[in-house]
């Protein structure tokens, strides 16, 4: 799909089309399952950026809420066309290494604890700042603002079951 220099990360579905990213860009995947063995196409999409690494994505599953993903310098929103920022001067700060409303800048020193999850009409922002504190930030997408959220404990992941008439947010901890 990308040049070897170009490393691939990660697929999913958006909608009802597949995807896959690599460091740089965003690549559309049209299968065709005909015969003994199907055959995917590929296309680039106008989307020249990419995440930084495999877990830093989060996919409407209705394909009306956005492909989000974390970039080196920022969180962005595609639906297959050129990357939008969505980390205004509210958080953009905090991705280049300085503190910002009170909140200390995100920790480049352990990348896993960077996570995306996309629950009902809000965007989820995990992550561990330079102090060691996990944070968490949440981007409406109806209203297009950012709050944050802080728990009695510190929270180590997030899961979205939904969408459903009864969906639920998960955060789960340590200790």
């Amino acid at each position: 799909v990308c040049p070897p220099s170009e490393e691939l990360l990660t697929g999913f579905v958006y909608g009802s089309e597949a995807f896959t990213f690599s460091r740089e860009r965003l690549y559309g995947l049209y299968p065709t399952l005909t015969g003994e063995t199907g055959q995917v196409s590929y296309v680039p999409t106008r989307c020249r950026k990419g995440p930084q690494e495999r877990w830093m994505v989060a996919a409407g599953p209705t394909g009306s809420e956005g492909i989000f993903f974390i970039a080196d310098d920022g969180i962005y929103r595609t639906d297959g066309g050129a990357a939008v920022p969505i980390s205004d001067a509210v958080i953009e700060d905090l991705f280049r290494g300085r503190a910002r409303n009170g909140y200390l800048p995100i920790a480049r020193t352990d990348l896993t604890k960077l996570r995306l999850t996309l629950h009902e009409n809000e965007l989820w922002f995990h992550y561990l700042d330079t102090a060691g504190d996990t944070r968490i930030l949440v981007y409406d997408l109806v209203f297009d603002f950012w709050s944050a959220h802080k728990f009695g404990q510190q929270t180590a992941s997030l899961y979205s079951e939904g969408p459903t008439h009864q969906s639920s947010l998960l955060l789960g901890g340590r200790g």
